[in-house]
C-alpha cells in the first residue's frame, strides 16, 4: 500500500454490509461492459473482480475486448452470486443516513467454461482478485495487525477492532455461495494463475509494468461522454486504460474514491440520458501509485459538456459537491505539497519521492485561462446551492460539516442569557450532569447513577434548546462545563472540529477576534477561545 493510501483502506474494515441475495440469472439480462454489470432500475454495482473492488473504478481496461468476445461466444452463460456487500462509507455527511455503495461479486459462466477463470488465465488479472468480499476481510484484519506490530502501534490495532466490533453482524460481508464451493473456485482461479506466469502473459510479460503505467494518449482527447460507462462520478471507457472521474484532485484514484449517494447515482445517470449528445473534455491526468508492488494507476478528470450546459457543474449547482472539489490534479498536487513542508513530515516526503518517480506527475490538458474560468463557473454554481440551501448547503446537511458562525452563536447567548445562567447552575450543583449528551442511553445511565428526574428534565430540555451536546459532552480539558454545538468530522480517523461554549475554562488562550479566521502564527495550536461575556466563551478545537 502507497503512504498516501495504507491507513485508507482500512477505514473500509467492518464498513461493509450484506444485500439480500441476488437470485441467479441469464447474462443476457445484464449490460455488461467490461468488467462492469448492471440491471435496469438496480443502482447495484455487479463486478467480475471480487473483494469489493469495483465500487471505485480503476481498472485499467485492457481486458474489455477479451471480455465483449467472450461473451459473444457464450450467449447462454449465466451469472452466479458469489459475495455482496453494502460499503458504508465512514465520512458520509449524512450522519443518520450514511451513503451506502452496494456491490454484488460475480462468475459468469457456462458449462465449465467460466469468464473469471479465463481473465485469470490469460493475465489480465492476478488470482488474488478474484478472492471474495468475505476473504478480503479477513486478509486486510492481517494486514491492519501486522502493520500495527510492525509500527508498534497497539492503539492502532486497537482502533480497527473496536470500529469493526461496532458494525452490527448483519452489517458485514456474506458469502452467497457454499465454503466449499467457493474453495473449488479459488482453486480455478490458482490454477489458471499459474498456467498464465509460465506462458508470461498479460501481466505476467517482462513489459507489463512499464506499459499500464503509461497515461493513455487517447485520453487527452476529447470524446463522446456515451463512450464512458458512470458510476456516480467515476467512470470508465471501453478499451482505454484510464479511470475517469467527474471530481477533481486524486479522488478516484485514492483507495476510498468519493462518496456517493444513491440519488446522485440518479441524478447523473438522468442528466447524461437528457444530453445524448454531451461531450467529455479531459481536463487534467496523472498516473498514482496506490499499491507499492502494483504499477501505478492512470486517471484523467474530465467535464461532460453539452453546449453551455455542464454535468459537472449541475452537481455543484445542486448541492452535492462544493467548487473545491472541481480543483484539477495540478492544482490538487501543489496544495498537497503545500501541506507536507513541516519539517516534521520529512520521512512521509521521503517516501512519497521515491513513490513519485515511478508515476506520472499531473499535467493540465487545457490552457491555465481556461481553468480559471471553470474554477470561476465552479464558484458561482456553488454561490448558487447556497442560496438556494440545496444538498450539502441545505439546513439539515450543513451543520454536519460547516461548525456554526460566531455570528450565529453570539446571538443565542445574547438572546437568551438565562439559558446558559441555568444550564451552569445545573451543572455546578450535580457535576454529573457534565457529561450528559441528548441521548436515551446517556439519559438512562445519568439517571441510574442517581441523578433525580426533575434535574435531568430540566438539563436535557436546556440542551435541546440550545442545540448543544447531541454526541459528545464536556470536552475534557476546556473548563468546568462545555457545551458542543459543532463536532464534525471532516478527514480520516476523527480529524475534524469541535466548537461551542465553555463556562470559566481553566486557561482561555489564546484569545482571538474571530474562530473562523486564526492568524497565521496559530498554525500550530490545536484549540483557541473567543470571549462572549459573564466567564462564557466560545471555543474551537481542531483535531
Amino acid at each position: 500500500m502507497s503512504a498516501r493510501n495504507v491507513l485508507l483502506v482500512f477505514m473500509l474494515l467492518g464498513a461493509q454490509g450484506t444485500l439480500a441475495q441476488p437470485a441467479s440469472s441469464p447474462v443476457s439480462e445484464m449490460t455488461v461492459v467490461g468488467i462492469y454489470a448492471s440491471k435496469p432500475g438496480d443502482t447495484t454495482v455487479y463486478c467480475l473482480l471480487g473483494g469489493s473492488a469495483c465500487l471505485v473504478p480503476k481498472n485499467a481496461g485492457t481486458a474489455d475486448h477479451f471480455i465483449a468476445q467472450w461473451l459473444r461466444s457464450h450467449p447462454g452463460a449465466s451469472v452466479t452470486p458469489v459475495s455482496s456487500a453494502t460499503q458504508t462509507m465512514p465520512i458520509s455527511t449524512k450522519r443518520g443516513s450514511p451513503a451506502k455503495l452496494q456491490e454484488v461479486y460475480i462468475w459468469i459462466t457456462d458449462g465449465d467454461d467460466i469468464l473469471n477463470v479465463a481473465l485469470v488465465r490469460e493475465g489480465y488479472y492476478a488470482g488474488k482478485s478474484m478472492i471474495d468480499m468475505v476473504e478480503s476481510e479477513r486478509r486486510q484484519n492481517e494486514r491492519a495487525k501486522k502493520i500495527a506490530a510492525e509500527n508498534h502501534s497497539a492503539g492502532f490495532a486497537d482502533m480497527m477492532a473496536k470500529w469493526r466490533d461496532s458494525i452490527p453482524e448483519e452489517d458485514r460481508p456474506r458469502r452467497l455461495v457454499s465454503d466449499s464451493d467457493y474453495e473449488d473456485r479459488m482453486t480455478e482461479i490458482t490454477n489458471a494463475e499459474h498456467t498464465a506466469q509460465l506462458a508470461k502473459k498479460g501481466i505476467w510479460s517482462g513489459d507489463a509494468h512499464r506499459r499500464e503505467g503509461d497515461i493513455s494518449q487517447r485520453s487527452k482527447e476529447s470524446f463522446p461522454a456515451r463512450d464512458l460507462y458512470v458510476h456516480g462520478v467515476n467512470a470508465h471507457r471501453m478499451d482505454d486504460a484510464d479511470v475517469y472521474c467527474l471530481i477533481g484532485g486524486d479522488f478516484c484514484l485514492t483507495t476510498l474514491g468519493p462518496i456517493v449517494h444513491e440519488d446522485q447515482v440518479a441524478f447523473i445517470s438522468n442528466w447524461l440520458s437528457q444530453h445524448p449528445a454531451a461531450i467529455a473534455t479531459p481536463i487534467s491526468n496523472e498516473s498514482f501509485k496506490v499499491m507499492r508492488d502494483q504499477p501505478p494507476i492512470h486517471g484523467t478528470y474530465i467535464w461532460i459538456e453539452d453546449g453551455n450546459e455542464s454535468l459537472n457543474l449541475a452537481l455543484v449547482r445542486n448541492g452535492y459537491y462544493g467548487a473545491h472539489s472541481l480543483t484539477d490534479m495540478v492544482e490538487a498536487r501543489q496544495q498537497f505539497d503545500d501541506s507536507m513542508k513541516a519539517p516534521g513530515l520529512s520521512d512521509a516526503r521521503g517516501i512519497m519521492a521515491k513513490e513519485r518517480a515511478e508515476e506520472a506527475a499531473p499535467q493540465r490538458l487545457i490552457t491555465d485561462q481556461d481553468y480559471k474560468l471553470k474554477m470561476q463557473r465552479a464558484e458561482a454554481a456553488e454561490h448558487d446551492a447556497e442560496k438556494a440551501e440545496v444538498g450539502m448547503w441545505s439546513p439539515s446537511e450543513i451543520v454536519h460539516w460547516k461548525p456554526p458562525s460566531d455570528a450565529a452563536m453570539i446571538a443565542v447567548y445574547a438572546v437568551h442569557p438565562d439559558w446558559f445562567q441555568q444550564v451552569s447552575a445545573l451543572a455546578r450543583d450535580d457535576e454529573r450532569l457534565m457529561n450528559v449528551i441528548r441521548s436515551p442511553e446517556s439519559i438512562a445511565q445519568a439517571r441510574s447513577g442517581g441523578v433525580p428526574q426533575a434535574k435531568l428534565d430540566a438539563y436535557v430540555g436546556l440542551l435541546e434548546k440550545l442545540g448543544v451536546n447531541e454526541t459528545i459532552a464536556n470536552v475534557l480539558g476546556l473548563g468546568q462545563l462545555s457545551l458542543v454545538k459543532a463536532d464534525i468530522t471532516v478527514g480520516l480517523f476523527d480529524n475534524g472540529i469541535i466548537k461551542g461554549y465553555v463556562y470559566a475554562p481553566a486557561n482561555p488562550q489564546p484569545i482571538v477576534n474571530d474562530l473562523e479566521d486564526w492568524p497565521p502564527e496559530l498554525t500550530n495550536v490545536t484549540t483557541a477561545y473567543r470571549s462572549i461575556g459573564d466567564n462564557w466563551y466560545l471555543f474551537e478545537l481542531r483535531h
